[in-house]
């Protein structure tokens, strides 16, 4: 529910949970239109979302792009040439590894840290003086952390999206028998803008997603520190379950 701007705690059940996340973008959406963003704020966030969560996002591509490689091999046995083994992996990691494997992380890195820093400040009080100098604290709080987290995607995708292919390659030439050569050879054949495109549009999507369930889990958290450690629960449990959804979604639309 929405009072004087700010958002309360939802009965409980997963439809009042839903009502609350739409109420949260429409918050965020209304307000963000007029709010004045300080730009030293989104780089701040955008810093500490994008540029920390980048050693965890490259170690996990790395390995999800050495997974893709085996299992790749594994299915090609006596079916297909192993000179298309990079193009496989190529695919698998632009369009599907990397977005969902950066997504699932800083849902759990950056949408659960959100989620504990608002609730805490609603346990604080914090957003009460807020809400009493009648500014919007929604959007005041909120916008500025879902901005950059979407800012922040592409930039991690990219990486993911290197670090992934760089485990195929390291794996399919190291464990797989495959020549540098013959991993790279028919990537060029099957290069397609739209693949990539589609990989950095699921992974905005996700961005935002992420930021609206991380928000109001926040801002709908109890007033007590067991009701901050529920919020970060409730923030990536949900925030995964709507990655996996999008993502299917995304790849009907898109493919």
């Amino acid at each position: 529910m929405l009072a004087g701007g700010r958002l309360e705690s939802p009965p409980g059940g997963w439809i009042e949970q839903f009502g609350q996340e739409v109420v949260t973008a429409g918050c965020l959406l209304r307000h963000g239109l007029s709010l004045r963003l300080r730009p030293g704020e989104l780089l701040y966030h955008v810093y500490l979302f994008g540029t920390r969560s980048l050693p965890l996002v490259m170690i996990a591509s790395i390995f999800a792009g050495a997974v893709s490689a085996w299992q790749a091999s594994y299915q090609f046995q006596g079916h297909i040439p192993a000179y298309y083994l990079g193009t496989a992996v190529f695919k698998a990691v632009i369009i599907e590894v990397a977005p969902v494997m950066t997504a699932m992380i800083i849902a759990g890195r950056v949408g659960a840290a959100i989620s504990a820093e608002i609730a805490t400040m609603k346990f604080t009080e914090q957003l009460d003086a807020l809400t009493i100098m009648r500014i919007p604290v929604v959007a005041a709080v909120g916008l500025p952390r879902v901005l950059a987290l979407w800012l922040s995607m592409p930039f991690l995708l990219v990486f993911a999206d290197l670090s992934g292919l760089l485990g195929g390659y390291l794996t399919s030439v190291s464990f797989l028998g495959s020549s540098p050569a013959s991993f790279w050879q028919e990537i060029p054949a099957h290069f397609h803008l739209h693949d990539i495109g589609a990989g950095f549009i699921k992974a905005q999507v996700f961005a935002i997603l992420i930021g609206i369930v991380a928000t109001s889990a926040g801002f709908s958290a109890d007033r007590s520190s067991a009701g901050v450690g529920k919020a970060t629960v409730r923030s990536f449990v949900t925030a995964v379950l709507y990655i996996l959804v999008a993502n299917f979604i995304t790849a009907v639309l898109l493919f």
